[in-house]
């Protein structure tokens, strides 16, 4: 019989990671409810409140991160990336909608009259919670750029989020305690629903800032300039290749996925192994890079040079086919020009040809 242990240790680093941050969140959320009821304070009520959203939301991710590992199928025929941005999408909106109300209320506290709290039984929590907090999101935040985890970044975010929220509160009723007794200790009943406002705002500018990020990634915007420049540098190499006068690549990044579709124009006679090898040497680079991903690779003839091999071959000083690097396909018995040899991605015209030669 299997046993949990064994379970366990088979789970990957990234499963055991989403899953020991839902459990800690989740004791988190308890001791804070307990606090604020003890305490009546808004602040720590929010914090609680925070801690419980993100165990539901770590385990939520659990199975998203399953469909991440699944291969391409006849449903999701480019894969399963577009769920990881669509996660941290539907995750920053569920807990900005559960602050707008705690948000609410401290404001209508803040314009009553204020509250007063016991201090006492905030620090001890809070104490607790901003260095468990602060802790993990230290982990998450390694354990995220080690493994290029968009989904263990938004729990590094959401862990440092919930410590600068426990680290604030302990700060400002520690603040508050010393100057319970001072001339300005009538204006500490604003303290709580004031601070609660605060909380709130922060938090909310930083999800807000992560949600456009992953919907620019769902609408298939270019990564970063630093992305992009890294990628154009690791192809910068191969424009000194003989016969190739231009390299250009596009980019998309899906969550902890880059595309790419890297664009050659030729301006010299390469044969289609030497294409090939190009194409590879080219892909296995992006990849030792961003490990993730698919590359496509496509070719064409500057249309000078295309003009100049035409006229080469009606002047019987090559085929267009070899020219072209498909003379194994024998296609320049078809009268090439015909099938948009002139236009970029003249190759696949001419595979389609070859196609239904075979065809046929």
């Amino acid at each position: 019989m299997v046993s949990l242990i064994d379970i366990f240790m088979k789970l990957t680093t990234e499963t055991k990671l989403l899953g020991l941050s839902a459990a800690t969140s989740a004791v988190l959320g308890f001791a804070g409810s307990w606090a604020a009821i003890k305490s009546s304070s808004d602040s720590v009520l929010f914090d609680s409140i925070y801690s419980f959203m993100s165990a539901a939301l770590s385990a939520m991710s659990l199975p998203v991160l399953g469909l991440l590992k699944r291969k391409d199928d006849r449903r999701f025929q480019f894969g399963y990336a577009a769920f990881e941005p669509f996660y941290v999408i539907l995750s920053s909106m569920v807990i900005i909608s559960a602050q707008a109300g705690i948000a609410y209320k401290a404001a209508a506290v803040l314009m009553s009259g204020g509250k007063e709290v016991v201090l006492s039984n905030v620090l001890l929590y809070e104490a607790l919670s901003s260095s468990l907090c602060l802790g993990f999101a230290l982990l998450m935040a390694i354990k995220s750029k080690n493994r290029s985890s968009p989904i263990l970044r938004v729990e590094a975010l959401s862990w440092l989020a919930d410590g600068a929220i426990s680290l604030g509160v302990l700060a400002t009723f520690t603040v508050a305690m010393l100057l319970e007794n001072s001339p300005v200790s009538r204006w500490l009943v604003y303290v709580d629903p004031a601070l609660t406002l605060l909380l709130v705002a922060i938090t909310a500018i930083s999800l807000l800032k992560m949600t456009a990020e992953a919907i620019l990634e769902l609408l298939s915007a270019a990564p970063t300039s630093e992305i992009q420049e890294e990628a154009a540098k690791l192809l910068l190499p191969f424009r000194s290749t003989f016969g190739v006068k231009d390299i250009s690549i596009s980019l998309r990044k899906m969550g902890r996925s880059l595309d790419a579709h890297i664009s050659i124009k030729l301006d010299q006679n390469i044969s289609a192994m030497e294409l090939a090898a190009l194409s590879d040497a080219m892909t296995l680079s992006l990849r030792k890079y961003w490990p993730l991903g698919h590359t496509s690779v496509n070719h064409y003839f500057d249309p000078l040079t295309l003009k100049s091999l035409e006229k080469n071959r009606q002047h019987g000083k090559g085929k267009i086919g070899e020219a072209l690097g498909l003379e194994a396909l024998g296609l320049e018995a078809f009268g090439l020009e015909a099938f948009g040899f002139r236009q970029k991605g003249q190759e696949k015209a001419a595979l389609a040809v070859a196609a239904a030669r075979g065809s046929g």
